[in-house]
């Protein structure tokens, strides 16, 4: 954890329980996020300082407090401008809307921490161009724009479009915003070529195969779960309990709000395709399965 590793060229990785990428241009570091907090930041700052470089910018995928955790304190120590999906500035120099837009409201205090609450970036510090030396890649689906950078040196950062299959296979309920956005997004992944894919949570790829197959066979398998689950119809409560008791995830206040977001999404994917619909009986809402 937290040791530069040089993937190709200018292109390094540090790892972390988010990874962050570092380009070298000259003397200037650009970074591909921040990591997940100030302790984060420091290392990654003295790793920096301890090569003589300078910071020049950060590079957030997207606006989740675990790429963007270490933003603040950076700013704080460095000169350094920020990137990010324009349509997602607001939640980085707000981060109160990251946690009301999950938790549908003013959440409860036990929600809130550092993975889902980061320290706000200053709308002083962020740009909205993006240099050169890298090739902005649209994929929403986890968040609603968030993006992934290939460096000149054809290593591909794609933040949380792809999550290591261990990941998958433990949880099985992982977050996504936009269930159809992904589904596309997973599909214009697998049509770009690059000699080596850095997933935000994973291990460095040659080939994207196995994780793709993973990802995309997973959230398959729960519309396919919430499909056969409306047999009779069911509210969300009701879809949250039937599959988190399948998959055994135990509920806390955090999880249950990751995972009832996430079917929510699911939700709007699936109305779109006509395989449910939502109706009203004595002011309670229910999922039932379409007329055929």
């Amino acid at each position: 954890m937290y040791e530069l590793t040089k993937i190709k060229n200018n292109t390094y990785l540090i790892p972390s329980p988010t990874n962050i990428g570092l380009y070298l241009d000259g003397s200037d570091v650009y970074l591909i996020d921040s990591g997940n907090d100030d302790d984060a930041a420091k290392k990654v700052l003295r790793i920096i300082e301890a090569n003589h470089w300078h910071l020049k910018m950060i590079i957030n995928t997207h606006y989740h407090a675990d790429h963007t955790g270490g933003n603040n304190y950076l700013i704080k120590h460095t000169d350094c401008q920020v990137y990010i999906h324009p349509n997602e500035i607001a939640y980085i120099i707000n981060p109160e809307l990251e946690v009301t837009t999950m938790w549908g409201g003013v959440p409860i205090p036990d929600y809130v921490d550092k993975s889902v609450l980061a320290k706000p970036t200053p709308l002083s510090r962020i740009t909205n161009e993006m240099p050169s030396l890298f090739t902005i890649i649209n994929l929403p689906g986890h968040s609603p724009n968030m993006i992934g950078i290939k460096t000149k040196d054809d290593v591909l950062f794609i933040g949380d479009a792809l999550l290591n299959p261990q990941i998958i296979n433990k949880y099985n309920v992982c977050y996504l915003y936009d269930v159809s956005e992904y589904l596309s997004s997973l599909k214009e992944l697998s049509q770009i070529s690059a000699s080596y894919y850095i997933p935000s949570h994973g291990t460095v790829l040659t080939d994207l195969t196995e994780y793709m197959q993973t990802n995309m066979s997973k959230t398959l398998e729960i519309c396919s779960l919430i499909t056969k689950s409306i047999k009779t119809p069911q509210t969300i409560e009701d879809l949250v309990a039937i599959i988190t008791q399948k998959y055994h995830i135990p509920l806390s206040n955090k999880q249950y709000v990751l995972i009832t977001t996430t079917f929510k999404g699911y939700i709007k994917y699936l109305l779109a395709k006509n395989l449910l619909k939502i109706v009203y009986i004595k002011n309670k809402q229910y999922i039932i399965e379409t007329e055929e």
